[in-house]
């Protein structure tokens, strides 16, 4: 398990979900979440690495920083491309 591969997958679902308008996709969409949620919650229950986004600032390297591609949002505090509404609700 990848917990990279698994944080991504969830936050392309995360964002699909945000932009669709069709109920079944978005349920499909967040399905996923909610899987890949489950294996990275096993992963790291096992003593498995964080995914690099959820490392400590410190720990990132500067340019991913400077690029904005660790970016809060306020709401929940992931690194994340922050998506308020889901188009037609």
């Amino acid at each position: 398990m990848d917990p990279n591969v698994a944080l991504a997958e969830m936050r392309e679902s995360i964002k699909a979900y945000f932009l669709t308008d069709d109920d079944e996709r978005a349920a499909a969409e967040a399905q996923v979440v909610v899987e890949r949620a489950n294996a990275l919650d096993e992963w790291l229950s096992k003593d498995g690495f964080l995914p690099s986004d959820w490392a400590a600032e410190e720990d990132k390297p500067s340019a991913c920083v400077e690029a904005g591609k660790h970016l809060k949002t306020e709401t929940h505090g992931w690194y994340s491309c922050p998506a308020v509404t889901r188009v037609g609700s």
